[in-house]
C-alpha cells in the first residue's frame, strides 16, 4: 500500500472519529434537550394544567435504547376543578422520593406523537385517588388543552410501585377517606392508552397484567352507621382473581341502641369475614360495567350478627322485593357459576318490650352453595345450606328461585334432633311461653311461594314436651302453666303408620316485609300449629 492510500484511510478514520464525537456532543447537549422539550410540549398540549409535576432535582440520559428521566422529591397533582378533564382522565395525587421513567422511544415521540416507555418505577409513594363516581361533568367547563401537538397514545411496558400507601377520596363525600397504611404493591404490564378517544381512559385502556395488593384498608363514612375494614386485599388481572382477608363491618355505636333509635324498624349489622375470593371469567366486562361473569365467589368464616327492635313500626310505604327479583333489577347482567359459603355463623337478635334479653335465632357451622346465577338467560337459581340449629340439632335448607318466573319459587328442608329447651332463646324471650322439657326428633318441611303467599306442608316428630307460661318479669305462672301442659300435646300426632302426621301451613307477607319474613313466617306458623294447642298458639303468634 502506497503512502497516498495510507493518508486517505487515515483521513477517513479521523473524519469518522470526529463525526462520532460530534454526534455524541449533539446527542448529549442538543438531542437530549430537543427530546426533553418535545416531551414537555406534548404533555402540556395534551393535559394542559390538569396535571402538575414538581420536583427538587431531575436528571436525563439518552442511549440507543431510548430517553430516560429521573425525578427526585416529586409532587404530582391534578386539578379537580377541571370537571371536563376528569371525565376522561383520573385525578391522581402522589409524592415520592424517586420517580424513574426509563427508555422513552425517541422516534415515536418526535415523529408520531406517540409515547412509548419501557419502564416506570415509583418508590414508596403516598398516593391519593380522587373518585368522581359517575364520571359525568358539566359541559360548561372548557378544556385547557391545545388542539395541536397532542399525544395520540401512551404505551408503557412495565409500571411498578413498591412500599407505598394510598387514600381514596370520593367527590360526593370528601370527608370520607379509605386509607391504606402500608405495603401497597402494584405491577402493570403492557399498558396501552388511546388518548384520541373521548371516553374515560380507564374504560378504553388495555393491559396484559395488573397485580395489586394493599393492607389495612379502613373507611369511616361520615354519614354512615358503619366503619369498614379489610386487613389485606389482592387483585390479579391475568389470573382473574380478587381476594381479601379479614373483612369487617362494625356499627359506630351500640347495636341495640342504634336499632332502637330509628323512625322505623331497621336491621343493624355486624359482619366479619375471614376470607373472600372471587374467580372471574372476564374482568374486562366488569371493568367496562357491562356484566359480571365469574366462576365462583368463595366466602369463608362469616360471622353475622343482626339486631332489630320489634317495638318500632315498619315502614308500610315501601315494597320489599324478593331476593331474586332484586337480582333482576341490577343495572348490569350477572352470570356467576356459584357462591360458596363455609363455616358461617348467623346470630339474629330481635329486641322487644317483654324481655330484657332479645329473641335470638342462632345458626352455626353453616356451609352452603348458590349455583346457576344468570340474569341474562333467566336461569333457576339453586341454593343449598346445612348447619347447626340453635347450637343443638342439624338443619338443611334447599331453595329454588326461577328468574324467568320470580313469583313461583319453592323450598324444602329439615331440622334434626333438638332439645326443646334449646329454642328458648328464640321463643321465651319473644313470648310468654318457655319450653321446660322434651325433644324434637325431626321436622320436615316443603313449601312454595308466590309474590306474597307462602304455603307448605310440615311433619313434626316430638315427644315429652312440657312448657311453662311466664309473666312480664319472666316468672313462671303456675296455674296457667299447669293448665297449658294439660291441653298441650306432649307427643306428636301420628298417622296410621305411626309416623308424624302431616299438617298444612300458610302465611302471607305484607308488601313491606321481605323474602326472609315470608319463609320464616310460614315455618313458625307450621311449627306452632304442630305442637301448641289453640290458646297457647294464639299467645305465641300474637307476640
Amino acid at each position: 500500500m502506497n503512502k497516498s492510500w495510507k493518508r486517505v484511510i487515515k483521513r477517513i478514520a479521523v473524519g469518522l472519529l470526529i463525526f462520532v464525537a460530534l454526534l455524541g456532543v449533539f446527542a448529549t447537549f442538543f438531542l437530549k434537550d430537543i427530546v426533553n422539550n418535545q416531551l414537555q410540549k406534548q404533555i402540556k398540549s395534551t393535559f394542559g394544567d390538569f396535571y402538575q409535576l414538581s420536583y427538587e432535582r431531575s436528571s436525563t440520559a439518552l442511549s440507543t435504547s431510548g430517553f430516560s428521566i429521573n425525578f427526585e422529591k416529586v409532587l404530582f397533582e391534578a386539578d379537580t376543578s377541571n370537571q371536563l378533564m376528569m371525565r376522561k382522565y383520573p385525578a391522581i395525587f402522589f409524592n415520592t422520593d424517586l420517580l424513574e421513567i426509563t427508555d422513552i422511544n425517541v422516534i415515536g415521540l418526535l415523529l408520531n406523537s406517540k409515547v412509548a416507555v419501557k419502564n416506570i418505577e415509583i418508590d414508596d409513594p403516598k398516593l391519593l385517588f380522587y373518585i368522581t363516581g359517575s364520571g359525568e361533568a358539566s359541559d360548561s367547563t372548557e378544556s385547557n388543552t391545545q388542539s395541536d401537538n397532542l399525544i395520540e397514545s401512551i404505551k408503557v411496558g412495565h409500571i411498578s410501585i413498591d412500599k407505598g400507601s394510598a387514600s381514596f377520596i370520593f367527590e360526593k363525600s370528601r370527608t370520607d377517606t379509605l386509607f391504606s397504611g402500608k405495603d401497597l404493591s402494584l405491577e402493570i404490564e403492557n399498558l396501552g392508552l388511546d388518548l384520541r378517544s373521548e371516553e374515560n381512559i380507564v374504560r378504553t385502556g388495555t393491559l396484559d397484567q395488573l397485580a395489586f395488593s394493599i393492607k389495612e384498608l379502613r373507611m369511616s363514612p361520615k354519614r354512615s352507621d358503619y366503619n369498614y375494614g379489610i386487613e389485606a386485599l389482592k387483585f390479579n388481572y391475568k389470573d382473574q382473581l380478587f381476594q381479601c382477608s379479614e373483612f369487617s363491618l362494625e356499627p359506630v355505636g351500640n347495636p341495640a341502641e342504634m336499632a332502637a333509635n330509628n323512625q322505623y324498624r331497621k336491621s343493624i349489622l355486624r359482619i366479619k369475614v375471614d376470607s373472600l375470593a372471587y374467580q372471574s371469567d372476564d374482568f374486562k366486562s366488569l371493568k367496562n360495567l357491562t356484566s359480571i361473569n365469574g366462576q365462583a365467589l368463595n366466602i369463608m368464616g362469616i360471622d353475622l350478627i343482626i339486631d332489630r327492635d320489634k317495638r318500632l313500626p315498619l315502614d308500610q310505604t315501601v315494597y320489599k322485593k324478593l331476593f331474586h327479583e332484586s337480582l333482576l333489577e341490577l343495572p348490569i347482567a350477572v352470570n356467576l357459576d356459584s357462591i360458596n359459603v363455609s363455616n358461617a355463623r348467623i346470630d339474629y337478635r330481635v329486641h322487644n318490650a317483654s324481655s330484657a334479653e332479645p329473641g335470638n335465632l342462632l345458626l352455626s357451622s353453616v356451609d352452603g352453595n348458590i349455583t346457576n346465577i344468570n340474569t341474562k338467560d333467566l336461569s333457576q337459581i339453586e341454593a343449598k345450606f346445612n348447619g347447626i340449629f340453635m347450637e343443638d340439632g342439624p338443619f338443611n335448607l334447599n331453595i329454588q328461585l326461577p328468574l324467568a318466573t320470580p313469583h313461583n319459587h319453592s323450598y324444602n328442608g329439615f331440622i334434626g334432633k333438638t332439645d326443646f329447651t334449646s329454642i328458648n332463646p328464640l321463643i321465651a324471650n319473644l313470648t310468654k311461653v318457655r319450653m321446660e322439657e322434651g325433644w324434637i326428633e325431626r321436622i320436615d318441611f316443603d313449601g312454595k311461594g308466590s309474590e306474597y303467599l307462602n304455603q307448605g306442608v310440615m311433619k313434626i316428630a316430638f315427644h315429652d314436651l312440657k312448657l311453662s307460661v311466664t309473666n312480664d318479669n319472666n316468672k313462671k305462672k303456675w296455674i296457667q302453666s299447669g293448665l297449658g301442659n294439660l291441653i298441650t300435646r306432649n307427643n306428636n300426632r301420628t298417622d296410621e303408620s305411626e309416623t308424624a302426621d302431616q299438617l298444612e301451613y300458610s302465611y302471607e307477607r305484607p308488601h313491606y316485609k321481605d323474602h326472609l319474613d315470608m319463609y320464616g313466617g310460614g315455618l313458625i306458623n307450621g311449627f306452632a300449629l304442630g305442637i301448641l294447642p289453640k290458646p297457647i298458639y294464639n299467645l305465641v303468634m300474637n307476640n
